[in-house]
């Protein structure tokens, strides 16, 4: 078990984190990543079809189809996962998540063998979305009347998944959301079960993982779409408005489900 003094990851400046954003999206960055791939571990394609493997937990997220104004967002990004599934001429290649779980995670809580832990075996399972929400209630209300703001400026490799990177134009935006982590973090009901700030914030939306190796000329073919989706942004800005947040739990990683007793956050003032 984690000490509860574990200390937290640092989160990036905004200036290290728009600089780090746009590298990743370059074609340089897409080869080396795509040099890195590997198989994914939370889907596996067997007996003629993708299953879907158990990995259970909870996380704080901003769902696309849910935060008003992002018709464009999902429409777009299932084009482009069309645009990458045309390079794979074999299904066990490339699993496109659906539409319906496109989200930006605000705060990771508790996952897997974590949630088990501290969670499941302590039998707090059904506890768990009130201390969520107890750790929003003491956020201070918002101030803002505009929703945050994120340029999706690319596509991005990651270890075994492809997704849409996102920086922001307003500092402020970017701040937003790093204030609402700190004082998500700080709860201390939530940190007597171990929920850590793990890593900085990374705004980016996953689209589709990677069932098994890739050849070398499907990685061609992969970094080449990818760029060629990255230069159409350029000429064609794409923006995920972030109105709320909100408690999702999981069993694997293609569905986030909701239900009435979990809390939801505005970024807005009512």
């Amino acid at each position: 078990m984690a000490s509860v003094d574990t200390p937290a990851v640092a989160e990036l400046t905004y200036e290290e984190y728009q600089q780090r954003q746009v590298r990743e999206v370059t074609e340089e960055q897409l080869r080396f990543r795509a040099g890195q791939l590997r198989q994914a571990d939370h889907f596996a394609y067997a007996d003629d079809q993708w299953h879907r493997l158990p990995y259970e937990g909870y996380a704080v997220v901003s769902m696309v189809d849910t935060n008003p104004g992002n018709d464009a967002v999902s429409t777009r990004l299932l084009a482009m996962q069309e645009q990458l599934a045309a390079n794979f001429d074999r299904p066990d290649a490339f699993f496109s998540l659906p539409a319906d779980s496109f989200h930006q995670t605000v705060a990771n809580t508790l996952s897997a063998d974590r949630y088990h832990t501290h969670v499941v075996a302590p039998g707090l399972t059904a506890d768990y979305p009130a201390l969520v929400r107890g750790a929003f209630a003491q956020l201070p209300p918002a101030i803002d009347a505009a929703p945050i703001r994120m340029r999706l400026i690319g596509l991005s490799l990651f270890s075994s998944a492809v997704g849409m990177l996102g920086t922001f134009d307003d500092n402020a935006d970017f701040w937003r959301i790093l204030h609402f982590r700190e004082r998500f973090y700080a709860h201390e009901p939530l940190r007597a079960l171990t929920v850590r700030r793990t890593r900085p914030f990374i705004g980016h939306i996953t689209l589709a993982y990677f069932g098994s190796l890739l050849s070398e000329a499907e990685k061609t073919g992969l970094v080449g779409t990818c760029a060629a989706v990255n230069e159409a942004l350029a000429r064609e800005p794409l923006f995920f408005t972030i109105t709320t947040t909100e408690l999702r739990s999981y069993q694997h990683l293609a569905h986030f489900e909701t239900r009435p007793d979990y809390p939801v956050y505005s970024f807005i003032k009512s």
